[in-house]
């Protein structure tokens, strides 16, 4: 167990997809544990759900939503961006911004998928 770490938990949250915890999770969830995944895109289902099948976990719930957020700043928006595949240089990017950005700064909507599953 990392250092730090020590006893196991009654409740286990992943976020932003298939964390290392995610294939240790016999080591660190109680019999029964909670366990909420919380995961950034459609492409990381599966290697969570192989994840938690792999643990043994019983899946109770999926679900998809949005959240809104901003990003502040152009150069958070250009991070972004890049984060997600986007190849456009900063000067393109700016142009994105421009138009768009207001005192909060730049609006996005993302989509999360989210799995409740219980340990055995």
């Amino acid at each position: 167990m990392p250092a730090g770490l020590q006893g196991r938990y009654d409740l286990l949250v992943s976020r932003r997809g298939p964390t290392s915890f995610l294939n240790h999770l016999p080591v660190f969830a109680a019999p029964r544990a909670e366990v909420l995944c919380i995961y950034p895109s459609e492409e990381v289902r599966t290697k969570v759900l192989q994840q938690l099948e792999n643990a043994g976990a019983e899946v109770l719930g999926e679900w998809t939503f949005r959240t809104r957020g901003h990003l502040p700043t152009l150069n958070d928006l250009v991070l972004y961006q890049r984060w997600n595949g986007d190849e456009r240089s900063a000067e393109q990017l700016q142009d994105l911004w421009d138009p768009r950005a207001s005192d909060q700064g730049y609006p996005i909507i993302e989509e999360r998928y989210m799995f409740h599953a219980r340990m055995p």
